[in-house]
């Protein structure tokens, strides 16, 4: 028996809610503390590129700049991820998707054409990763919106624009592998706060070393 679940527009959207929630609630804590510690001027300061330019005594000013910083870009970059899905449902129209459950099987099947399709055509790991969401995706993917692309019936989001591709493999990585698409998951709170690069971490304190603000990733 394959088990199956209903994912709409809006749950494919609502998954970041709880990712940005994490970020806010940390830049939140950094400005009440940076604020009692330095007043409105710690807002006002420009943050280096390089940490060797910031004199000893405004280190600790430069650190809450600077992860001040990072986690708005992270923020940024979740709100980005929602409304290219607002633009691209637009596009493809209304309705919802009905994902399964992939088998050991099926998903041992793609890990195989994806060792031959890295052996066959020497690609970088970049693009193994993004074959192996299209082809979960358009193995999970069981009914879709009428406006995505299919194949004598079968829907085949693959071909879809990059961020819903990368939208629903979550939503079918995490149902496959916990049984369970619970959008607000993943959260510890406003006492934690995932770095740019996806990593969770405690709030940023003065002691902690810098490094170089860097841009979210996601398109």
């Amino acid at each position: 028996m394959t088990l199956t679940t209903t994912v709409t527009w809006d749950e494919l959207i609502a998954q970041y809610d709880a990712e940005r929630a994490e970020y806010a609630d940390a830049r939140a804590e950094i400005d009440a503390v940076a604020t009692e510690e330095y007043g409105e001027e710690w807002r006002e300061q420009n943050v280096p590129q390089d940490p060797d330019l910031v004199p000893d005594d405004r280190m600790d000013l430069y650190v809450y700049q600077l992860q001040a910083a990072q986690l708005d870009n992270s923020i940024q970059s979740c709100d980005n991820r929602q409304d290219v899905l607002r633009t691209i449902r637009e596009h493809y129209g209304a309705g919802d998707f009905e994902i399964k459950m992939l088998s050991g099987q099926e998903t041992m099947d793609i890990e195989t054409e994806l060792r031959m399709f890295a052996e066959r055509e020497g690609v970088e790991m970049d693009a193994v990763e993004a074959k192996r969401h299209g082809d979960m995706v358009d193995a999970a993917v069981v009914d879709a919106p009428d406006g995505i692309p299919s194949d004598d019936g079968d829907p085949t989001p693959s071909e879809c624009p990059d961020p819903l591709v990368k939208s629903l493999w979550e939503v079918v990585n995490r149902f496959t592998t916990t049984g369970s698409v619970d959008f607000q998951s993943g959260g510890r709170g406003a006492t934690a706060a995932r770095s740019p690069t996806g990593d969770t971490s405690a709030p940023p304190t003065p002691s902690d070393a810098p490094s170089p603000t860097s841009d979210a990733t996601d398109e």
